[in-house]
């Protein structure tokens, strides 16, 4: 991986994990595995798999933030434990000038990944903008070997003025949304297939309208410049109880959480995901998602770093955030839910995976390799 130099502006990785009935956990850190920015999970046959940016690597003609891929079998290496694969440089191929937002997905037993680049040019009067802004994807191949490894990234979808891209499986297909600051609602796609995306529609071929985003974007843009807007972190994404449900901030500006959910063929009413009054429910950064133990699960950061946690059912709407004082980070989080245990014993758990803020931590010893298979 990078070297020591090369992380000056990383911070480990840290874990936590929560149960119902055991509420959060004191959390560990993931030595050796430094990370820029917002890391992302998703679980195939039983194995964890954490996607992150590494710190930034730099010379005469490369400038990009690495995607590092590793994996977690727990039972065989908890992942509570830290016992995670020795990490493995990802990089695909794409200057990058801020550290990529990245999404994570179990599609069909693929492990599907989508991210945002960034790059501004040093001849930045030669490009229009002086930047440009993508969403590429990958996947993994042949990932039940030990030579799996990371299809070639590509762009099949939207260019300028895209942020923030979210995957999840649904109803047998990929979803993927993100914010387009050119555009009054989110862009929602779908993939029934690698590689192959289309714009959603019912299924009498009606047009969806996805969620609302913010009409001043494109005044957000026109006043500072793509270059200078910050909406980092994906958008938050997960099914839960048959829909597909989204959390995220609408606006380039200010963070107030928005809240819809996709039956399949039309979005929900947009709602306020709590009322303005709580501070805790401002954000500069987007939150992860998912569900658990039947309620939506969401976790982001609060002013003041400490990471923040709140539930939503059907009846009750979202719970006032209640901050967890022993997990700081100024990054998005990654969710998921796993399950744990000796076998015939197993328990769902959920697993919280964030950037620190207190450096980068190696290790005193050698790394160990879980078995993937």
């Amino acid at each position: 991986m990078t070297d020591n130099g090369q992380q000056q502006d990383a911070d480990s990785l840290r874990q936590t994990r929560f149960t119902t009935g055991g509420g959060w956990e004191a959390g560990t850190t993931l030595t050796d595995h430094p990370s820029s920015g917002s890391p992302a999970l998703a679980e195939i046959d039983g194995t964890i798999h954490l996607v992150y940016p590494a710190p930034l690597v730099e010379g005469e003609d490369v400038h990009h933030f690495p995607i590092v891929w590793t994996f977690s079998t727990p039972g065989a290496a908890s992942a509570q434990g830290g016992q995670w694969a020795i990490p493995e440089d990802t990089y695909i191929g794409l200057d990058s000038t801020t550290p990529p937002s990245l999404t994570l997905a179990n599609h069909n037993g693929t492990l599907r990944l989508a991210h945002s680049q960034f790059y501004v040019y040093k001849d930045a009067d030669a490009h229009p903008n002086g930047c440009s802004l993508a969403i590429h994807e990958a996947h993994l191949e042949a990932q039940d070997s030990p030579e799996s490894y990371w299809s070639s990234a590509h762009s099949s979808l939207d260019r300028d003025y895209v942020f923030a891209p979210a995957l999840a499986a649904f109803n047998g297909a990929a979803h993927l949304l993100y914010l387009h600051a050119g555009l009054d609602t989110l862009a929602h796609w779908v993939s029934d297939s690698r590689d192959t995306w289309r714009t959603v529609s019912a299924a009498d071929g009606a047009k969806v309208i996805p969620p609302r985003t913010d009409a001043d974007n494109k005044k957000a843009v026109a006043a500072r410049g793509i270059a200078r807007v910050h909406y980092p972190g994906s958008l938050g994404l997960a099914v839960h109880d048959g829909r597909l449900h989204a959390l995220y901030r609408p606006s380039l500006r200010h963070g107030n959480f928005l809240h819809a959910s996709f039956d399949g063929s039309t979005w929900s009413e947009v709602a306020p995901a709590i009322d303005a009054p709580y501070s805790l429910g401002h954000s500069d950064h987007n939150p992860a998602l998912t569900s658990y133990d039947g309620q939506l699960h969401a976790v982001f950061p609060s002013d003041d770093d400490k990471l923040s946690h709140m539930t939503w059912t059907e009846n009750g709407g979202w719970t006032k955030p209640v901050q967890l004082d022993d997990h700081k980070s100024r990054h998005t989080p990654a969710l998921l839910t796993y399950k744990d245990g000796p076998a015939g014993a197993e328990q769902d758990v959920l697993l919280l995976v964030y950037r620190g803020t207190e450096g980068y931590q190696a290790s005193t010893h050698d790394s160990v390799e879980p078995d993937a298979t």
